[in-house]
């Protein structure tokens, strides 16, 4: 990241975080200079410092919790679909995870790999936290419904694991990130092959984008 921002040309790097690092951000502290704009992904008290201060400095947008719907069809394997779902939920408890499949099987399959990834997670209790209060398993009748589904939702991440996925892809209108395919993971986008992580979350894809450098 240091490197990173040497070679974008940062003059300045500071570690600080957390609310009152926004604060500090917008008014200048000591060693903090005020800022004409903040933008970055944080904690609820992060959001909500964000929310207060705009105006006073410029932000992106008020990210939420982070979010998977999750499409699929029958060529799926349902291991690979738990793995997905848990790797969404382990962020914290209040991640959304949602599943949209039209086979009956295919989902059944999948609630129980997902038992057992889930028992072996490394922060079990905060996926069964978020699976529990956030997570949903939507049947729809075909792949033309889980399409409106996915549009409806606008989540910040729409994983499509079906046997061709750019198909469904190109109809897509409300998505901050796609990933398409069983080896283009969700993860991968978090840390290190997607153009940023910084996502319209909570529906918010119906009319904004991701965070982007301005071209001229």
């Amino acid at each position: 990241m240091l490197y990173a921002a040497v070679r974008s040309g940062a003059t300045s790097v500071v570690r600080v975080g957390g609310a009152q690092a926004v604060a500090a951000l917008a008014y200048g502290r000591t060693p903090v200079s005020a800022v004409d704009k903040v933008v970055g992904p944080g904690n609820a008290y992060v959001t909500e410092a964000k929310r207060q201060l705009n105006g006073i400095i410029g932000i992106d947008h008020l990210a939420g919790p982070s979010e998977l719907v999750l499409v699929a069809d029958a060529s799926a394997d349902p291991a690979f679909l738990a793995t997905d779902l848990v790797a969404q939920a382990e962020h914290d408890p209040d991640a959304q995870t949602t599943f949209v499949t039209p086979d009956e099987g295919l989902l059944n399959a999948t609630m129980r790999g997902l038992e057992a990834e889930v028992s072996r997670a490394g922060r079990r209790e905060i996926v069964q936290q978020a699976l529990a209060n956030h997570g949903r398993a939507v049947l729809v009748a075909d792949l033309d419904h889980a399409v409106d589904v996915a549009n409806d939702l606008a989540p910040e991440h729409l994983q499509i694991m079906t046997e061709d996925p750019r198909s469904l892809a190109v109809r897509i209108r409300n998505a901050g990130a796609i990933f398409l395919g069983d080896w283009t993971a969700v993860p991968f986008g978090d840390y290190g092959v997607a153009s940023n992580h910084v996502l319209p979350t909570s529906g918010t894809a119906r009319f904004s984008s991701g965070l982007r450098a301005p071209t001229s």
